[in-house]
């Protein structure tokens, strides 16, 4: 990642749906964290896509999360 933590590749076995595929980004402390989400809040290019209302990112979400809602 361009800003820093590590993405990690998953793929499930036994869950419901079998075999998702699950990107997570994992970091070694919460240290790491708070410096990640410290470089997220200052980086323009960042900030931009996730205020797009009509970005991909943010329509992925809440189409994740009314799926999760109705599942």
């Amino acid at each position: 990642m361009r800003l820093g933590g590590n993405i990690k590749l998953m793929v499930s076995n036994t869950s419901k749906p079998a075999d998702m595929i699950i990107f997570g980004m994992y970091h070694e402390s919460a240290d790491a964290v708070a410096t990640l989400g410290d470089k997220l809040n200052s980086d323009d290019e960042w900030q931009a896509h996730w205020t797009d209302a009509s970005s991909f990112g943010v329509n992925e979400i809440l189409r994740q999360a009314g799926w999760q809602i109705l599942d």
